[in-house]
């Protein structure tokens, strides 16, 4: 069972990854740096946001994972700016590359994860499923509506 949850898991994972990394590689430098993907952040700021969050479940992944588990209070906007300011001044290609990086991280962990943490681990599912699916499906639609008003499609 651990293991068919495990290949769902990272399946989803590569399913939201491949579709954010195609918008992400639509845009150019110039493009990407534009506010208009919310209404105070560029595509950058929402990737380096992603980034923060991602981080955020490295480092905490093990601590989920294991008995007596206890979640996790965060200052949300706080950690969101946060994670975009840590960002603002790299070029555009170095944020989107160090989102590959962490969400490759992502998917190491959780290809290695203890089967119990898959099984029995709510918190780490839960950061985990949060973080690396249903965020990143939820800010793929803000960035695909934002590419629309740009008159721009996702490359392949």
């Amino acid at each position: 069972m651990s293991e068919e949850i495990r290949q769902d898991l990272l399946a989803r994972m590569a399913a939201a990854r491949d579709a954010m990394e195609s918008c992400f590689n639509s845009f150019d430098a110039t493009d990407a740096v534009q506010v208009g993907v919310t209404d105070k952040w560029s595509v950058r700021d929402l990737c380096a946001h992603m980034i923060g969050w991602q981080e955020e479940f490295l480092k905490q992944a093990d601590s989920l994972a294991g008995p007596g588990a206890k979640p996790i209070q965060y200052n949300v906007d706080g950690f969101n700016e946060e994670s975009v300011h840590a960002r603002a001044r790299q070029p555009w290609e170095q944020v989107r590359d160090a989102w590959k990086i962490t969400i490759g991280n992502i998917a190491h962990h959780v290809e290695s994860a203890p089967a119990g943490a898959l099984v029995m681990g709510q918190l780490y599912r839960g950061f985990l499923e949060g973080i690396a699916i249903t965020h990143m499906y939820e800010h793929l639609g803000q960035v695909s509506s934002w590419m629309h008003k740009l008159g721009m499609e996702p490359t392949e």
